[in-house]
C-alpha cells in the first residue's frame, strides 16, 4: 500500500490505527509505523511488484503503477476513491466494468476498513480473483491506446 510517495498517508495511518485489522497481515512503504502487530515495512531498496505477485489483494490508489502491476501479477486490486481525481476515477470504473478491481471510498476507507474488507471477501473477492486470473489482457498497450485515439479523431 502506497508507493511512498506518501500521498495518502494520513489517510492510511487512520484506517489502520483500527485493532480489528489484526486478522491479516500488511506490509506498507518505510515511511509507515503501526501499533498493530501484523504490519510489515517493504524495505525502501525493495520493488513494491515483488510483493504483489505474493500478496491475496492489493490496497491503494488507482494509479498506474499499482493497477499496472496488480495487472501482470494478476492479484486482485482493491482501490480507493479520491475526490476531485478524474484520473482515478476513470480508471476505477474501466476496471470495475472488467471486474479486474474494486473500489473503496476514501470515507469509509479511512473509517471502517475493517468491515468493509470482511464484506469484500465475503461477497466479492472470490469473483475478483477468477476474473483477473482469466481474463486475456492486452499487452500491447501503447498499440491499444494509438488505435482508440486514432479511431476517435477519424
Amino acid at each position: 500500500m502506497d508507493s511512498g510517495a506518501g500521498l495518502m498517508k494520513d489517510s492510511i495511518m487512520k484506517a489502520f490505527m483500527d485493532k480489528a485489522m489484526e486478522n491479516s497481515n500488511y506490509f506498507f512503504a518505510t515511511s509507515y509505523t503501526f501499533p498493530i502487530s501484523n504490519s510489515y515495512t517493504i524495505p525502501a531498496s525493495d520493488l513494491l511488484i515483488d510483493y504483489v505477485r505474493d500478496a491475496d489483494l492489493v490496497i491503494g490508489r488507482a494509479g498506474f503503477n499499482t493497477i499496472s502491476e496488480c495487472l501482470a501479477a494478476r492479484t486482485p486490486m482493491l482501490l480507493i476513491s479520491e475526490a476531485m481525481n478524474p484520473e482515478m476515477e476513470h480508471n476505477i470504473i474501466e476496471l470495475m466494468k472488467e471486474r479486474l478491481g474494486s473500489f473503496v471510498g476514501m470515507k469509509e476507507f479511512e473509517n471502517n476498513l475493517c468491515d468493509f474488507l470482511n464484506r469484500f471477501f465475503d461477497n466479492e473477492y472470490e469473483i475478483l480473483l477468477k476474473t483477473i486470473q482469466s481474463h486475456q489482457i492486452e499487452t500491447t498497450g501503447a498499440k491499444v491506446i494509438a488505435t482508440k485515439i486514432l479511431d476517435y479523431v477519424s
